[in-house]
């Protein structure tokens, strides 16, 4: 009998899976580096594991192939296309682009942009101990993107350039 391995794993389960100690495997989920939670629960992805783990080790390619290129090569066919699915692809491909020019420029995680959203949404939660899962290495991060900036006695306060991430993240998840 052969020892299935859940998609979604316990914290214990994840360090473990990581090759780690489960309070090791917490700093890095605070730091960033191991993805969060699924949203609601208590476990993690091995997928979103995976895929981040390849990012950092240099696994995952950098470079994303464009979607219409990638389907045309996936569904290539001779050269007799009907005028009019020439025209429907070609109009999905500047769809395609458009939406592209409105995609997050900072590549922050799904926990960073949430701290972003909410230090726009609640200017006065100025300090990061009373931001929700705002850890100081969520805030360095945040500060090295240049979404926030520290001001005196340990105050915080989002840049224009992090105001003008969270209205992209806004965006792109409402479908761009």
């Amino acid at each position: 009998m052969t020892d299935i391995i859940p998609r979604l794993l316990t914290r214990s389960q994840a360090a473990a899976y990581c090759g780690c100690a489960p309070s090791t495997f917490s700093m890095w989920v605070a730091g960033g580096t191991i993805p969060p939670a699924v949203p609601g629960t208590k476990r993690w992805d091995r997928a979103a594991i995976d895929a981040k783990l390849d990012a950092i080790s240099g696994l995952a390619t950098a470079e994303t192939e464009d979607a219409y290129d990638k389907w045309v090569r996936e569904n290539e066919q001779p050269d007799h296309r009907p005028a009019a699915a020439e025209t429907a692809l070609s109009e999905w491909k500047k769809q395609q682009k458009k939406r592209e020019k409105r995609r997050p420029q900072m590549g922050l995680d799904a926990n960073h942009e949430r701290v972003l959203i909410y230090m726009v949404d609640y200017p006065q939660c100025d300090i990061i101990d009373i931001i929700p899962r705002a850890g100081p290495a969520v805030i360095a991060h945040l500060v090295k993107k240049g979404a926030v900036k520290r001001l005196r006695h340990g105050r915080l306060e989002v840049t224009d350039e992090g105001r003008q991430e969270v209205a992209r993240i806004r965006k792109w998840n409402k479908g761009g």
